[in-house]
């Protein structure tokens, strides 16, 4: 579902839509952690109906991410947005109408884990 683009700039100030704007956050680092910081603010682009995701709006969605009351849900690491106490990573290829990831925003720990699925079926 897409929201309308004011509540993004509406949670850059404590309201109801900070607390939705974690929501959706948190939805998406669930669905695809470890998750590049800028893949998260093109999919938070796509849900509030941005044309870009510019400075502004990566300021917000990285106070959401430092923000006392959330932080403790997510795990920084590097460029990485991880759901706070995961480790274990599946790889995962590109659905159908999506474009493959630049490699710079796949997490270490994927491509190990694309290399240890690819070894243990050549094997």
């Amino acid at each position: 579902t897409t929201k309308p683009s004011e509540w993004l700039y509406e949670a850059e100030s404590p309201s109801k839509y900070r607390h939705e704007l974690f929501a959706d956050i948190m939805s998406v680092v669930i669905m695809e952690a470890p998750i590049h910081f800028q893949a998260l603010c093109g999919r938070i682009r796509e849900i509030y109906k941005l044309q870009r995701a510019g400075s502004r709006v990566q300021e917000i969605i990285e106070s959401i991410l430092t923000d006392r009351h959330y932080r403790s849900r997510f795990d920084r690491r590097g460029d990485f947005i991880w759901e706070a106490g995961q480790f274990h990573v599946e790889p995962r290829a590109p659905r159908e109408e999506e474009r493959p990831r630049p490699v710079e925003w796949v997490a270490l720990e994927e491509l190990a884990a694309a290399a240890e699925w690819l070894l243990y079926r050549v094997a």
